[in-house]
């Protein structure tokens, strides 16, 4: 029988990763969840029970959402500064062109981004420079709002994510549609369609991220 303290701590997690089940389920379209095998949930909230937190979940065989784990993470730090430092909300699919084991940043004095998965998220008809990685150095900060907007991961969950996205999720997924004539990609999950309504297929990653600012307190709160 496990003692109180680690079966109420492990009851503790288990609550938090129903929530951001809730979440996922209340925010992702129905249709996609026939496409997509692994679904990351981010708390971009500066406060609450889910804040500052990714939440792991993949799909089991009856289309049932299977709580992994949950890890500290750092989002945007959201004050202007040399740029804004804004985490993205919405969903997303990662970019298969652009899982990079070693990364520096071009927009912040080429500070190293290990093992980064960047969002395929365009802006103004370009790609953006935000990304899931690793962040040595900085692992002390995780838990709070700390970085330029990307989201940055313990050294060792970052790699482990990245191999298991490269090894287990490449595949045929469904193509996100632009607003904005093209220029921007919409954050709803609302696909792009051929004249017959069917979902356009293109390579890809079978990965859905979705980041909120839900602090937790109850499915709709944020």
């Amino acid at each position: 029988m496990l003692p109180h303290t680690h079966r109420q701590t492990m009851d503790i997690a288990f609550g938090k990763g129903r929530l951001a089940a809730q979440r996922l389920r209340s925010a992702i379209p129905v249709e996609l969840f026939r496409y997509f095998d692994l679904y990351l949930y981010v708390s971009k909230a500066a406060r609450g029970r889910l804040a500052q937190h990714m939440f792991i979940f993949h799909e089991d065989e009856h289309g049932r959402l299977v709580y992994e784990r949950s890890i500290p993470v750092s989002t945007g730090r959201e004050q202007q500064e040399r740029y804004f430092t804004d985490t993205p909300s919405g969903l997303f699919q990662l970019d298969p062109a652009r899982l990079e084991r070693v990364h520096y940043s071009r927009e912040w004095d080429g500070a190293p981004m290990p093992w980064a998965m960047f969002l395929k998220y365009t802006i103004d008809g370009r790609a953006t420079g935000v990304a899931l990685h690793a962040a040595p150095g900085h692992e002390s900060h995780l838990g709070h709002r700390a970085s330029g907007g990307c989201i940055r991961l313990p050294v060792k969950e970052a790699q482990l994510l990245f191999r298991r996205i490269r090894r287990d999720e490449e595949g045929l997924v469904p193509a996100f549609a632009a607003e904005e004539g093209g220029r921007r990609t919409n954050v709803a999950g609302v696909l792009l369609r051929d004249e017959a309504g069917r979902p356009s297929f293109i390579p890809g990653l079978r990965v859905l991220v979705l980041i909120e600012s839900s602090a937790g307190r109850t499915p709709e709160s944020a």
